[in-house]
């Protein structure tokens, strides 16, 4: 078994029964709508069980998170189980969350921002570019709704006793043995796909594609912010990816049974 090989469970966050299939698929089945869920990785190194933790999931507070939703539209109704708390998916597979080393997050959203001072004695893997559009540096584009993308204590933890742990990446980087990296864009200014090492072949994980049939279909997302950069990050991933992860999409626990890869 090679020694930079990963073990991946998908785990369960959230989910929504009901989204715009537009929204999933670019200008498609308009008026339509289909089944979404909210995902967090526990990578687990083969040769030393070392855990790895990509997105860190909701805040303990969420009514103005569902607010935001379904003001947005009135059939996007967020749930969460107890059982798809961080911290409760954590004590169930018996992980310390201050035993955790590496933490990564793609993009910035309500869904992976919600623990992240959890992972004290975590390093923070977050692209560069992502960060100063989380600062709003990027004079270009539109600020994000902050109260809603990170929690305050959360940001808080990040420009103080977290700061240290922050690791900005470039566009390109292999951060982790077994673990690269490359800008996606496509849904948004943070998004990176990030390709990971497994018994099956290289698996990529990503919020730009937010289904499988994004990539299988070459169909882009209905938040696609650049149609140009979509089409190659698609490329990119069919070509290089034995294993897709979607962030969002129901059928990941029919096509990996019980959310295990590897």
């Amino acid at each position: 078994m090679n020694d930079e090989a990963y073990r991946i469970e998908i785990v369960q966050v959230g989910k929504m029964d009901e989204v715009p299939t537009c929204a999933v698929y670019a200008l498609e089945k308009i008026g339509e709508y289909e089944p979404f869920c909210y995902t967090m990785l526990i990578l687990r190194r083969y040769h030393d069980d070392e855990v790895v933790i990509i997105n860190t999931g909701f805040p303990e507070e969420i009514s103005h998170i569902r607010k935001a939703w379904q003001d947005w539209d009135a059939r996007c109704r967020f749930e969460r189980a107890e059982d798809m708390k961080v911290a409760n998916i954590l004590a169930a597979r018996g992980i310390d969350p201050l035993s955790v080393r590496h933490v990564f997050i793609t993009p910035w959203g309500p869904y992976n921002t919600g623990n992240i001072s959890l992972f004290r004695n975590a390093n923070l893997y977050v692209l560069k570019r992502g960060w100063a559009y989380l600062l709003g540096l990027e004079e270009n584009l539109p600020r994000l709704p902050r109260h809603i993308t990170i929690p305050d204590a959360e940001l808080a933890y990040l420009v103080t006793d977290g700061f240290e742990k922050l690791v900005l990446l470039p566009d390109e980087a292999a951060p982790l043995p077994g673990i690269s990296i490359f800008y996606a864009g496509v849904h948004h200014p943070a998004s990176m796909a990030i390709a990971i090492n497994t018994a099956q072949g290289i698996a990529i994980f990503s919020d730009a594609f937010f289904k499988f049939q994004n990539i299988e279909r070459m169909k882009p997302i209905g938040y696609c912010q650049d149609l140009r950069q979509c089409m190659k990050s698609y490329r990119r991933i069919a070509q290089e990816a034995s294993l897709l992860i979607p962030m969002y999409d129901p059928a990941l626990f029919e096509r990996y049974p019980r959310g295990i890869i590897a």
